[in-house]
């Protein structure tokens, strides 16, 4: 990396000396472009999908620049401003450019995208990383004193379906990125459906205007949009969705597949929306999940005990006292194995929905939770409320233990998240959180904006939960409210996240 950093100085004088000898035409440029791809790789080497120098009037000043990406590793892009009686280099715009990365940097166009009379310059980084390769897709554009970064996605190639496409031709001009869509479930090698977004110009920079995820390639990825409604608390979605993984499975062909009992799950789902009033409760998907046997028959088999009681909050309750190691009912199925997690598989959290029923959403309190789902068999270990948005309804963390027998170390402690959904409660899973941690109050970032605390004394660590109204984040450290609301949307967390979502 420092190799390349101490290249940079002589690359410039030596791009000054040539085109002062050779000038700045079409032929010469190209001439320079090819001796610089002669020039002995550092680190790696890639073959360049585009220039490693472009001409174009960037800047809008009647004359061209010379954008020079190089397509050396570490070694920073350029521009060389026209200017009386010849060129100056300069930095390209780093200030404002988002997250620094080193790779190999190409010119992939300089056309107009934004239809204001001036070329944009479209430029690539390329990094690997393992059996990956990352194409950090940008474009600037001219906004009256520097190239201003308008786009910035990062495309991972070689984990899945990947790719991107820039239409040009097109009006608007489009940007089509493509990634592995992953769930609630998962793991990067197992098979994922491909995540198409579109991004045209919106007149500041491009925008997310379309997404459209591939058909199911998997019973897991099937169950994984299910959950993806069921998290949301959108359960006619979400129970449609487990119909299709029990009566239409999908066989992944993957010799990556897992002997998790999707189907299992499924059914302990609609039984869970059954609870939930999302549907009409059937007792029948319980005994056809106790029939599968294992940790699912187990599950099954603790609701189907405590589901008599006329209170459906009693069978999250007796879920909560569930010891998983216990032994299991016979059958030749039930698995919770990878990639389940027994945290989301007994969703205990939806009992937070169901206890703070008719609960005004200002009224939400530490208090409220604790008494109403304690009274109630449902053991609350701590809770913290505030209006982190200040949209005038509140939130809350919730700190749940499950009582699974453990040799070493607490109690499994999961946390959620609980927000106002037009006139009722939706609980998320939170994590990963240390089982050591707890709620530990609300930290102000700015004017009416917050964060919830999660502290573990046992390390000295503390992690924080943001809410914007429509998206939970979790934060290592205390986020400030640049991170929270970036003036640049593609410095936002999640413009490379990809996942299967309601």
């Amino acid at each position: 990396m420092q190799a390349g950093a101490d290249l940079q100085g002589p690359l410039e004088g030596a791009v000054l000396a040539f085109i002062e000898r050779y000038g700045s035409e079409p032929e010469a440029l190209a001439r320079l472009d090819y001796t610089i791809g002669q020039l002995p790789p550092l680190v790696f080497d890639l073959e360049p999908a585009g220039a490693r120098i472009a001409a174009a009037d960037v800047d809008g000043d009647g004359a061209n620049e010379l954008i020079a990406a190089w397509h050396i590793f570490g070694v920073p892009p350029m521009w060389f401003d026209q200017i009386e009686g010849g060129f100056e280099a300069r930095e390209f715009p780093i200030g404002g450019s988002g997250p620094k990365a080193t790779g190999m940097s190409w010119v992939r166009s300089t056309a107009d995208l934004t239809d204001d009379g001036i070329a944009d310059v479209v430029l690539v980084l390329t990094s690997l990383a393992g059996s990956t390769q990352t194409e950090r897709v940008r474009v600037y554009r001219w906004n009256g004193e520097t190239p201003r970064r308008i786009f910035d996605v990062p495309v991972v190639l070689g984990a899945g379906p990947a790719g991107w496409n820039l239409r040009d031709g097109a009006s608007p001009v489009e940007i089509e990125t493509l990634c592995p869509a992953l769930g609630h479930f998962d793991a990067p090698l197992l098979p994922h459906p491909g995540l198409r977004r579109t991004f045209t110009w919106g007149g500041q920079f491009f925008e997310d205007v379309g997404r459209q995820l591939e058909p199911p390639v998997s019973q897991q990825d099937q169950m994984n949009r299910a959950e993806a409604a069921f998290w949301a608390g959108q359960y006619e979605e979400a129970a449609a969705g487990y119909r299709e993984v029990i009566e239409r499975p999908i066989a992944s062909g993957s010799a990556m597949g897992s002997e998790a009992d999707w189907k299992g799950l499924a059914l302990l789902r609609l039984a869970q929306i059954g609870l939930l009033g999302g549907e009409a409760f059937n007792p029948a998907r319980l005994q056809a999940a106790l029939e599968r046997g294992g940790e699912i028959g187990l599950i099954a088999r603790t609701m189907q005990e405590a589901v008599a009681t006329p209170d459906p909050l009693r069978t999250f309750a007796a879920l909560q006292q569930l010891d998983l190691t216990g032994d299991p009912p016979p059958g030749r199925y039930g698995s919770t194995d990878f990639p389940m997690e027994p945290g989301l598989v007994l969703a205990l959290g939806k009992a937070l929905e169901i206890g703070l029923r008719g609960l005004g959403g200002d009224a939400l309190s530490e208090a409220a939770i604790t008494g109403r789902l304690s009274a109630r068999g449902v053991d609350v270990r701590r809770a913290t409320v505030g209006d982190l948005n200040s949209d005038g309804a509140l939130e809350a963390v919730v700190s749940l233990v499950r009582h699974s027998t453990r040799v070493v170390g607490p109690p499994v402690n999961d946390f959620w998240f609980v927000y106002r959904h037009g006139t009722r409660w939706v609980a998320q899973p939170v994590g990963p959180v240390s089982d050591n941690a707890y709620p530990n109050g609300v930290r102000s970032v700015s004017q009416g904006r917050a964060v919830f605390a999660m502290t573990d004394s046992s390390a000295g660590l503390e992690s924080y939960l943001s809410f914007d109204g429509r998206r939970m984040e979790t934060w290592d450290e205390a986020p400030t409210l640049e991170d929270l609301y970036p003036v640049n949307p593609f410095d936002g967390r999640g413009i490379g996240r990809c996942e299967v979502s309601a």
